[in-house]
């Protein structure tokens, strides 16, 4: 009996996986899924190489992605003089958040109570826009340990923590 659809996609991914590829999962606008659709129809090759070529020929032309314009402030001369406020403390960054976790796990403070710390600084992190992978590999810079005391801090981790799940 031959190999499964599910065995032959697992042999296919480690295959290209070797090579240095990798999986890829986007999603795009109804235009660009038409334009796409039009292109692969035209085209012989998959929708991977289809995609392999744009890239190298924006790779090989140099192109960018447009920026926003940058907005020029006005000068203090063009607009009326505010009264100045005081100014706010910054709040502290999530890797200081990280080192106060860190401090207070080498005065001897066990992991599972330190969870809302932990929690507070995950979702720090991911509201500036960081993945629950790079969350993850932030922790392990740290150097905090995992709830189980064993391994490193994973994405699925880092998601049910913020999710508050049990990690």
């Amino acid at each position: 009996m031959g190999m499964t659809a599910t065995e032959r996609s697992r042999l296919w991914r480690a295959k290209h996986g070797q090579k240095g590829g990798r999986q890829l999962s986007v999603w795009i606008d109804g235009d660009t899924a038409r334009r796409l659709d039009e292109l692969a129809a035209e085209s012989s090759g998959a929708l991977s190489d289809l995609i392999g070529q744009a890239i190298a020929l924006l790779h090989e032309k140099n192109l960018s992605i447009p920026q926003p314009p940058v907005i020029q402030p006005k000068l203090a001369f063009e607009t009326p003089a505010e009264p100045s406020l005081p100014p706010t403390p910054p709040e502290p960054i999530p890797h200081q958040l990280l080192q106060n976790i860190r401090a207070k796990l080498d005065q001897g403070e066990n992991i599972a109570a330190l969870r809302p710390l932990l929690a507070a600084a995950a979702t720090k992190l991911a509201a500036t826009g960081l993945s629950g992978r790079k969350i993850a590999a932030l922790f392990n810079e740290a150097g905090l340990p995992t709830f189980s005391g064993a391994g490193g801090w994973g994405k699925s981790t880092v998601l049910r923590l913020l999710q508050g799940t049990s990690g």
